[in-house]
């Protein structure tokens, strides 16, 4: 697995014993959004805090952050990972992949720090 790129929205999830390579892109978030037929945002203040996810919504999460990485994956593969890793692991995997689309990229500006 490449190391991800924080100027281009990448994380590595760690599922298990696996790692993957996944990106928070505008695809990434179409497609989360096209899913649960809501905004990103309702998904993160209303499903995720009170752990309103079935097992394929992190199929779905994890899925297209790996395809937004362009990164290849078996969904058998994707969910062997997340019954390794167990709920809580693979629900805190899916909130930093989802929380990079909102962090954005992590870019030089060029200016100094104090």
């Amino acid at each position: 697995m490449p190391l991800p790129n924080p100027n281009r929205n990448e994380v590595s999830l760690e599922l298990g014993s696996r790692k993957f390579l996944a990106r928070a892109s505008f695809n990434f978030i179409s497609q989360l959004e096209e899913y649960f037929n809501i905004p990103l945002t309702q998904v993160v203040y209303e499903r995720l805090p009170t752990g309103q996810l079935y097992g394929k919504d992190l199929l779905v999460i994890f899925a297209a952050g790996i395809e937004a990485a362009k990164q290849e994956y078996s969904e058998d593969d994707l969910k062997d990972a997340i019954d390794e890793a167990g709920v809580e692991a693979s629900i805190y995997e899916a909130i930093k992949l989802i929380m990079a689309a909102f962090k954005g990229p992590q870019t030089n500006t060029g200016k100094k720090k104090n």
